[in-house]
């Protein structure tokens, strides 16, 4: 059979139209309950997920703390942000000394933001966001995505000195966009964070760490979401193996229509920023800024840049940003100092005559 001109171009449109139809794009609102000993919280949540790009907010019904936290990576970078506008406000109103700024942030070149203090986006992110992650593994060894374990994990970037892998089995939903079911990580019975030593018998063998589990999900414009989810971390206390943490994903309402989402946290204000796109060459560099996140470039251009922990001046508007090199300061202060002098000396030559 002859193919027209015509022909070709409706079998591409056909085959674009049968890879788009499979592009995971939705939004997930919901809770996720949690709870240890005897603590209890409850953190509301918004997840945005558009192929491998994803996007996870998280608040409180009190904003004692903080008012939001937003963890994203979109393709490159992962952030973490976090506004404490309220908190600042409140305790400038009581007379209590408090910083400048009004918000936090951290930026990393990885595609999964560990941190205790946003620890409740591991489990959201495993039920909607790991669907690449999956993808992508060649073996059963990963790093952890909970850092809430039987030791606290650090938090991204970290050296494979300070991090141990976990081994996980898995089983992915047989439909789109094939989301893990269930997910098991083992401890090989080494403590999963520096220093890492053996633990304890009979744990030196092993034992199940943490059990992800859906269990009930939903089918929506083809595609196949979880919206009952649980997850346990079971840890050596006092001789017995004994659940530590546990989240509930639950009250989801799912949407599958256009989402529209940058992935990049907003800027509102002075936001104190550790970058740790450079960790393994240059240290975790600090800076603040009061609208944009910086690119790797104008970063490498500050004067401090490979010389360890550093904080810079307050980054102003839109104006790109440009630090100038201490030498270019030496040579204004010389020059300044020059001129001074000379005025100087100028002027005693005009009073002696």
């Amino acid at each position: 059979m002859r193919t027209t001109p015509l022909r070709q171009v409706s079998l591409v449109l056909m085959f674009w139209c049968a890879c788009n139809s499979h592009a995971q794009k939705f939004e997930v609102d919901g809770q996720i309950n949690f709870s240890t000993g005897d603590i209890r919280s409850r953190t509301y949540f918004r997840a945005v997920v558009n192929d491998q790009k994803w996007y996870i907010k998280l608040t409180e019904d009190s904003k004692t703390n903080y008012d939001y936290k937003e963890i994203s990576f979109d393709g490159k970078y992962c952030y973490c942000f976090t506004s404490l506008k309220s908190y600042v406000e409140e305790h400038q109103k009581r007379g209590k000394k408090v910083g400048n700024n009004i918000a936090t942030g951290w930026i990393v070149k990885e595609s999964f933001y560990r941190s205790i203090f946003a620890h409740e986006a591991g489990p959201i992110w495993l039920a909607y966001a790991s669907r690449y992650f999956f993808n992508n593994l060649t073996n059963k060894l990963v790093e952890p995505v909970i850092s809430l374990n039987c030791e606290r994990i650090p938090p991204s970037p970290s050296s494979p000195s300070t991090l141990a892998k976990q081994r996980i089995d898995w089983d992915l939903e047989q439909n789109f966009p094939y989301l893990p079911k269930t997910i098991v990580f083992y401890d090989d019975g080494v403590r999963n964070a520096a220093p890492f030593r053996k633990r304890q018998p009979p744990f030196d063998n092993g034992f199940t760490n943490i059990v992800f589990r859906v269990l009930e999900s939903t089918n929506l414009s083809g595609m196949v979401l979880p919206t009952v989810v649980t997850l346990n971390v079971a840890c050596p206390r006092q001789g017995e193996l004994g659940l530590l943490y546990s989240y509930r994903i639950s009250n989801v309402n799912i949407l599958t229509n256009s989402i529209e989402n940058s992935f990049v946290p907003v800027i509102p204000g002075q936001t104190h920023v550790t970058d740790g796109r450079f960790r393994f060459e240059a240290g975790l560099i600090s800076y603040e800024i009061e609208t944009n996140w910086l690119s790797e470039g104008e970063v490498r251009s500050f004067p401090q840049f490979g010389k360890g922990k550093i904080v810079t001046s307050i980054i102003k508007q839109n104006v790109p940003v440009k630090l100038e090199n201490e030498k270019i300061w030496l040579i204004r202060i010389f020059f300044i100092i020059s001129v001074l002098s000379a005025t100087i000396l100028i002027w005693r030559s005009a009073i002696k005559k």
